[in-house]
């Protein structure tokens, strides 16, 4: 006959100490992520926005002139051939892909022959891009090819 343990008592933590520094650690980690993530995401987007305010050419500074370019856009008739261009290749696509990656996923699903080699086959596009990028970096940090460190090792 098997006891089953009180919910209400646990088992003692292996390392308290570790976890209370690990849960102090946390806000900072955090912290630094939204940095992070602010630098590289949210800056440009403010950036990119408060140009949509201004007359900016490259090569000299702008001077703010308000909804005056949105206004613009508004009455722009490539603006919106190119708005209903993008909405109709994303919607047409994606019912597209959805509908190829169903069928494809029910036809894999059946017990037909060579369905492992069918599967690989459709893998491979998603396999082969890490597995170069992988083979780049062997071979560009082989300590034996002429290759960056060769050649910083040599003076070359």
């Amino acid at each position: 006959m098997t006891t089953v343990p009180d919910p209400k008592t646990r088992a003692p933590v292996a390392f308290p100490k570790a976890r209370r520094k690990q849960k102090r650690a946390r806000p900072a980690v955090h912290a630094a992520y939204c940095g992070v993530f602010a630098v590289f995401s949210d800056l440009p987007l403010g950036l990119g926005v408060w140009l949509g305010f201004t007359d900016t050419k490259i090569g000299r500074p702008g001077v703010f002139i308000g909804l005056e370019n949105y206004e613009w856009l508004w009455h722009d008739s490539v603006f919106w051939l190119a708005v209903f261009n993008t909405l109709f290749y994303t919607i047409i696509a994606s019912i597209l892909k959805f509908g190829l990656g169903l069928w494809l996923a029910l036809l894999l699903n059946r017990n037909l022959p060579f369905k492992n080699f069918f599967r690989a086959v459709i893998l491979l596009p998603w396999v082969v891009p890490t597995v170069l990028s992988a083979m780049a970096f062997w071979w560009i940090f082989d300590r034996n090819s002429r290759s960056f460190p060769g050649s910083c090792r040599n003076g070359a």
